[in-house]
């Protein structure tokens, strides 16, 4: 839910008043909310990397993992949204995990 200021809640009456539809302000605010989190949500994903660990427990979705010795343009922090804990006899305990970034370089 968002707060609105002293100086927002000003604009939305003169918005409503100007319009002439009580909420108008209110409906602009909540669309432009829902439009950055969904550029957020599409930046994020601008560069994503599938990868596998040794195992790790605290590489968890919502954790973040700094990526090095790459490419320059790839070494960056990511946010990962995936992860699978695996364990056999062959290869012992590790992580796949997929992480995402919004840009390009560190």
């Amino acid at each position: 839910m968002e707060v609105l200021t002293t100086s927002e809640m000003e604009r939305a009456d003169r918005l409503t008043i100007a319009s002439g539809r009580p909420g108008f302000a209110l409906m602009l605010s909540a669309g432009q909310a829902v439009a950055e989190a969904a550029y957020d949500l599409r930046a994020r994903r601008f560069v994503t990397v599938d990868a596998t660990s040794e195992g790790n427990a605290q590489l968890r979705v919502g954790a973040h993992v700094t990526l090095s010795d790459l490419m320059p343009e790839f070494d960056n922090t990511y946010y990962v949204v995936s992860a699978c804990h695996l364990f056999d006899l062959r290869q012992g305990y590790r992580t796949d995990f997929r992480a995402e970034c919004a840009f390009i370089g560190g």
